[in-house]
């Protein structure tokens, strides 16, 4: 699938009268059917479409899935919509940038549905939720030629085996057009920049002499304690037909462990089935660690009738190391000394990883001694502590969760602070600790609480907090009944939530109308405590973005000690699919394809309510869900009941909403 982007120069005035709603409506309905018509004439293997028109510039998108060259198909297009297009760019775009142009046409009306296009090419799961059913990255390469190619080389020390293969690709001629594949490629390294110049050098040279159609190719990383979501994969490669997929297996070694095993050898098989499907329209590079002997046996085995080219990355020695570390100190613009060239041992081979950690210890301490002498009695961080991944289930419970990417990035953050501020404590460094309270704005359903709850054990689990608890509280828990008594209230919850987290679940409900009230008391009083517990404590403000907005607004205090505000936006239909389908696994509980179709329809309706409940909605649904399966399937003969069907939840057992309230009936006389 190639995926264009087009932009001209349009001369003739398209619509005479901008300013007449009537007329400008008129000519995107013009070019909305004469759209449809021209891509009605190629039974789905293209699709080209208007994104907008502006001051004399039209933007078109196209997606081609046959032979047909782009530029043919795009003067074919605008003779037919009568147009004269002049100063033609052509661009290949990612599909996420496709989707961009054609939510842009979706809202102008030049197209009827974007979300419609994508489910008839067959990539929805992809483009609705980018990062909800698999995560993964698109990339477009350039064409180049040997000679660049030969000149980067050289930096990078790449090995006979890379050198061998890029010989083979500009040896032969350049195809015309792209009719196979002949080999698929292992790339072998444990530095992710060389990782990086082995896979875009070896694609722009595929692309180059035309053994690829699309420079455009997607890259994945799969970890084995990861679910793959198989359809998701699946969709990935029809989308990059006539383009490359690269697949990273984040694995450090070779493992004994049973479970570990297991599971790497359920995805490295269906990595192999979607490569042999589409062995010939899709270039797959596997992107594997060094010494990984037994995770290559697999793939042999899974790939007995595939030809594989292995490119490994080059041992370094003596003087192509000792040059390799002159490099990186020429890129920082330092002069690499007798310190920085000594290390490298006569005979001894090294990898870019070891060379680039020997560059790094000693750069850091010529900034400190050499470049700023001023700093030669600071202690140095142990960057491991810092940079190790944090600890304990909860934190994996968390990383599971399904969307939220801005709240876990956040949350990262935080942690990593936090991690920070103990190496500076136990190095005995004293630091002026910062706020760090967080405000949680959402709606209902939308996770607040449950991440809240993991938030906590994350932090105990690593060392942050003492505790580890949640003291969740409303207005109730905090004012007092008579005079004296709030302040009282809101610090034995402060006492209570020590060495935890204090979240304080819709925090506008202590605003009152009037000034001096009972609410202002306790705001005050948190304020105060707040400061107090700063380095015992964390404080979480929840509830809805506008009122929480009046809320900081009432006490200057507030603002000032809150560092963190992290937004929980609505789940979009396909992530509450995905909830649906996480809750449930937890029951050991399937949806057939069309129940998940059918959930997808009831979420994007119930998505437009102002009281929808996100997770809360799912979790009903499903349980209402069960009883609608219990029932009909005690209809049938219990004898004949299967295990498959016990634990299957089908289309009939989805409720729709909107056939709900069409089948109401009126009760009492009728007229």
């Amino acid at each position: 699938m190639l995926l264009y982007r087009i932009v001209g120069v349009i001369r003739e005035n398209l619509c005479k009268n901008k300013n007449d709603k009537n007329a400008v409506a008129e000519m995107i309905h013009k070019y909305a059917n004469r759209s449809e018509e021209f891509n009605g004439r190629f039974d789905n293997k293209m699709y080209i479409f208007v994104a907008d028109i502006s001051d004399g510039i039209i933007e078109l998108g196209a997606i081609v899935t046959g032979t047909e060259k782009v530029a043919a198909i795009v003067d074919s297009y605008v003779a037919y919509m009568g147009i004269q297009m002049t100063d033609t760019i052509i661009s290949e775009i990612t599909l996420k940038k496709l989707c961009g142009l054609l939510c842009k046409a979706d809202k102008q009306d030049y197209i009827a549905d974007d979300n419609e296009i994508m489910e008839l090419f067959g990539v929805e799961n992809i483009v609705n939720s980018f990062d909800c059913y698999i995560s993964y990255k698109e990339y477009i390469v350039e064409k180049c030629s040997a000679d660049t190619i030969q000149s980067n080389m050289r930096e990078y020390w790449m090995s006979d085996t890379f050198r061998a293969e890029l010989q083979r690709i500009f040896a032969g001629r350049s195809c015309t057009t792209a009719i196979g594949h002949p080999v698929h490629y292992f790339i072998e390294t444990d530095d992710a920049e060389t990782m990086r110049f082995m896979r875009n050098y070896l694609l722009r040279s595929l692309y180059s002499k035309r053994r690829i159609r699309s420079g455009r190719f997607s890259y994945i990383e799969i970890e084995p304690d990861r679910n793959l979501d198989n359809e998701s994969y699946e969709q990935l490669y029809r989308a990059s037909i006539d383009g490359s997929i690269v697949v990273k297996l984040l694995v450090e070694e070779d493992s004994e462990e049973t479970d570990y095993v297991s599971e790497i050898n359920e995805k490295i098989q269906f990595i192999c089935k979607m490569l042999k499907r589409y062995r010939n329209q899709v270039l797959t590079v596997i992107c594997l660690p060094m010494a990984c002997e037994r995770l290559k046996g697999l793939f042999y085995e899974e790939l007995s009738n595939i030809s594989i080219v292995e490119l490994q990355e080059n041992f370094m020695q003596g003087k192509t190391a000792k040059c390799f570390l002159q490099k990186m100190a020429e890129e920082k613009m330092v002069s690499a000394d007798r310190k920085l060239i000594n290390k490298v041992q006569e005979g001894k081979g090294y990898l870019a990883p070891e060379l680039r950690k020997i560059f790094d210890f000693w750069y850091g301490q010529k900034l400190k001694t050499d470049i700023y002498p001023q700093y030669q009695g600071i202690l140095t961080i142990n960057a491991e502590e810092i940079k190790a991944e944090p600890k304990g289930t909860a934190y994996e419970r968390l990383q599971r969760m399904v969307g939220i990417t801005q709240i876990k990035e956040v949350i990262e953050k935080a942690l990593n602070y936090y991690k920070l501020q103990k190496v500076y404590k136990e190095k005995g460094m004293k630091m002026v600790r910062p706020a760090m309270h967080m405000v949680f704005t959402g709606n209902p359903g939308t996770a607040k609480t449950t991440v809240a709850r993991l938030l906590a054990q994350i932090m105990q689990d690593n060392g942050l907090l003492s505790r580890g608890h949640l003291v969740e509280v409303g207005r109730s828990d905090l004012v007092g009944k008579y005079v004296g008594w709030t302040a009282k209230c809101v610090k034995e919850k402060f006492k209570e939530a020590k060495g935890g987290i204090l979240f304080i679940d819709e925090a506008y409900s202590l605003l009152d109308d009037r000034t001096g009230s009972y609410g202002d008391e306790a705001i005050n009083t948190i304020v105060q405590e707040m400061e107090n517990y700063r380095e015992e404590l964390v404080v979480i403000f929840a509830g809805y973005p506008e009122r929480m907005e009046e809320f900081l607004l009432k006490n200057p205090g507030l603002r000032s000690r809150i560092a963190f505000h992290v937004s929980f936006p609505d789940y979009n239909e396909w992530e509450l699919c995905q909830i649906a389908q996480l809750m449930g696994k937890q029951k050991g509980i399937e949806f057939t394809k069309e129940a998940i179709g059918k959930m997808k329809t009831v979420f994007r309706y119930m998505r437009k309510k102002k009281d929808f409940g996100n997770g809360r909605y799912v979790r009903n649904m499903l349980e209402q869900a069960q009883m609608n399966q219990a029932d009909r399937l005690l209809k049938k003969d219990i004898s004949s009941i299967t295990d498959k069907e016990l634990f299957t939840i089908t289309a009939e057992d989805i409720e729709n909403p909107t056939m709900k309230r069409e089948e109401r009936r009126v009760i009492g006389f009728a007229c």
